[in-house]
């Protein structure tokens, strides 16, 4: 069938998490929040579908061509509805220990991927704050954790999770009961017509707050039979670069994310201005010469800490005073911003600001500037230009012109929204449909590239894509790999990399009757005890020799260097008037060395993997020689806490914030 052919009314009280994300997973039914009903009713090929949760998306399983009377998950599908009704807290354990054991070693429940059993359980899960606490607080299910981890992660769960958040929004703001309709999150869409639209500034690496915008709008593009347009914002020439292109496409491609076109915001510079001079014609812009670069520390009745020391023109608009040039003639107008473009020392005084309003209460409204002065040589356009726009006018006139129907946007742009309406509506332009997303929050994190090139400039990390820099370029996918050891007479065995996955491929297993052991390991063995290695089966200790870390052994093991990292900051949020060198953290690269089999070096640099008790790792590159790998956060609370101010038993390393460390001593058994 049709994506979408189906649709599915949710109630907004006991949401069906489940039906929903399946829904969206699948492409199979509209989902549309309606808080006049109390159960979930699917809408399908001309019938109506009521019941369970379960058999809801059972229906749409039939649609996806999924087979749905497969006993393949069966008795988890079972577990996953009756979750929500066990009370005893032993008997919640052990259920919950009874879904972490099966993905001890598997991905998903039921096969190599995501499947409507996983909707099911997922589902079942988050809509139990029982449930969803026990998990997240306890965190003894940690293969169950990481599982929910992932399926939360993907757009179907996100887009579930937005239709809700953005649903009890709408009631909160409108305090009725009416019904909030969502054709899967895109008011207004059609089918095969939808435009969404990507636009970074190429004045810095993606980081994964862009990863998020990215994805979504590629999802609702590619729901719709749409288009995805990458559009670069470069309309400040003195930030941007073309290698931050070039590098920003690369980061989208390591996502999955292709654009259908890829455009650039000073591709429509004759436009803009030309529009730039139809405003002010029409006397809804005039050209200003407050000051908006240096603090005035003017007098203010305003409450301590309610704002900084503000420019002129921002206590102006803080305090609905106008500008004394607000009332100037279309003619000096116009004067003043020819000057402008043509880059005078007079026309440098100036911008030009949209005449929307003094005093409304939505303070992005006040006659923001929508034109300003930059000499710098634009990386495209050279020194054509001497005047550009500001993205609060180019973006809502570049969407239009470009096709764009709905502009995603996070909702710290709330406020701008209003703002971005009048442009079109002022400018005469075909309208374009707004739709809000969360912002992702992040703590001890920096995601303000002005900061962030503090931090390169500074020398205090090492590039861009330094693993302590949230940018798309540190993060990875999970694999594989075992540490194993040996001497010179050994025999090497291939092994699937996954025993429920051949497909993966194969790995090489060492076998002797010498083995190295870490000494922390190796010191709980007792003499002629039978011990469990993995991949090998059951062996006996005959002997145990300890060595030391840096001895190594004729079989072919390798170096490694294994690196850790801490927060850049130690204050969670940094407000405007902190200053950034006040909270820099004094140790934020920990350097371990360790020996690792020789098969890693099949690995290339990306590649990510499993050290068996160590955790996950990404290979980052080579140091003197040695494969570097860098160590994923796990996302548990003692990972996730900062370690500033933790005593550390490694020795200094060198100076610029790093540490390092041997790896544990070996002993030979």
């Amino acid at each position: 069938m049709n994506p979408a052919a189906g649709r599915l009314l949710v109630p907004l009280t006991a949401f069906p998490y489940a039906a929903a994300a399946f829904a969206f997973h699948s492409q199979t039914a509209t989902v549309v929040v309606d808080d006049s009903i109390s159960d979930p009713v699917l809408e399908l090929d001309n019938k109506i579908v009521t019941g369970s949760e379960h058999e809801l998306i059972y229906a749409l399983a039939k649609t996806y061509a999924i087979d749905a009377t497969s006993t393949k998950g069966e008795s988890f599908l079972t577990l996953a509805t009756t979750l929500p009704r066990i009370e005893a807290f032993q008997d919640l354990v052990a259920a919950l220990d009874t879904l972490d054991d099966h993905l001890a070693f598997r991905t998903f429940f039921a096969g190599p991927d995501v499947s409507y059993v996983d909707w099911v359980v997922w589902g079942a899960i988050k809509g139990s704050i029982k449930l969803l606490g026990l998990l997240k607080n306890n965190q003894r299910q940690r293969h169950l954790l990481r599982w929910f981890s992932h399926i939360e992660s993907l757009p179907a769960a996100q887009s579930a999770l937005l239709i809700l958040l953005n649903a009890k929004a709408d009631k909160a703001r409108s305090g009725s009961k009416t019904a909030s309709s969502f054709a899967l999150g895109l008011q207004g869409a059609v089918q095969g017509q939808v435009v969404t639209r990507f636009p970074p500034e190429p004045s810095g690496y993606l980081h994964i707050g862009h990863a998020k915008a990215a994805m979504l709008n590629q999802y609702f593009a590619k729901m719709y039979d749409g288009k995805l347009i990458i559009r670069f914002d470069d309309t400040n020439p003195t930030k941007e670069k073309a290698e931050f292109e070039e590098t920003i496409l690369e980061d989208l491609r390591l996502l999955g994310i292709d654009g259908d076109a890829v455009t650039h915001t000073s591709d429509h510079f004759d436009r803009l201005y030309g529009l730039a001079v139809q405003i002010i014609r029409d006397g809804k812009a005039y050209a200003d010469d407050t000051d908006n670069t240096n603090p005035a520390n003017l007098s203010c009745s305003c409450p301590s800490k309610q704002h900084g020391n503000l420019t002129r023109m921002a206590h102006e608009r803080w305090h609905g005073i106008p500008s004394q040039r607000r009332d100037a003639s279309i003619e000096e107008n116009l004067a003043r911003f020819e000057e402008m473009r043509l880059g005078t020392a007079e026309g440098l005084r100036w911008c030009i600001r949209a005449k929307i309003s003094l005093d409304d209460p939505n303070k992005a409204m006040r006659d923001p500037v929508i034109y300003r002065t930059n000499v710098a040589i634009h990386h495209r356009a050279g020194d054509k230009w001497k005047i550009y726009p500001t993205y609060d006018f180019a973006c809502p006139v570049v969407d239009s012109v470009e096709g764009v129907t709905h502009a995603l946007r996070t909702n710290e742009y709330r406020d701008r929204n209003a703002q971005y309406l009048w442009m079109i509506s002022a400018l005469g332009l075909r309208p374009v449909h707004i739709w809000d997303f969360s912002r992702l929050n992040f703590i001890y994190t920096l995601l303000s590239k002005r900061k962030l090139h503090w931090f390169v400039d500074q020398g205090l990390v090492r590039g861009w894509d330094d693993p302590r820099f949230p940018t798309v370029r540190t993060e990875g996918m999970y694999g594989f790999v075992t540490l194993v050891g040996g001497p010179a007479t050994y025999e090497v065995k291939k092994h699937p990399k996954h025993k429920k996955n051949p497909a993966i491929g194969e790995k090489e297993v060492a076998y002797a009757s010498t083995v190295l052991i870490e000494q922390e390991d190796a010191k709980s063995f007792e003499l002629n005890e039978e011990v469990t290695l993995m991949n090998w089966g059951n062996a006996i200790v005959r002997s145990r020799d300890y060595l030391a870390c840096c001895t190594h052994t004729s079989h072919p093991l390798t170096d490694v260097v294994l690196l850790d990292y801490d927060y850049l900051i130690t204050k969670k949020k940094l407000e405007e008037q902190d200053s950034l060198a006040d909270y820099i953290t004094p140790v934020t690269e920990f350097k371990r060395e360790a020996f690792a089999d020789a098969s890693v070096r099949g690995l290339k640099k990306g590649d990510i993997i499993q050290f068996e008790r160590k955790g996950y790792y990404i290979l980052d590159g080579e140091d003197s020689g040695r494969l570097t790998f860098v160590r994923i956060p796990d996302g548990k609370a003692a990972g996730l806490a900062s370690k500033a101010g933790v005593q550390l038993a490694m020795v200094p390393w060198g100076a610029g914030g790093k540490s390092s460390g041997k790896a544990s001593d070996c002993v030979r058994t």
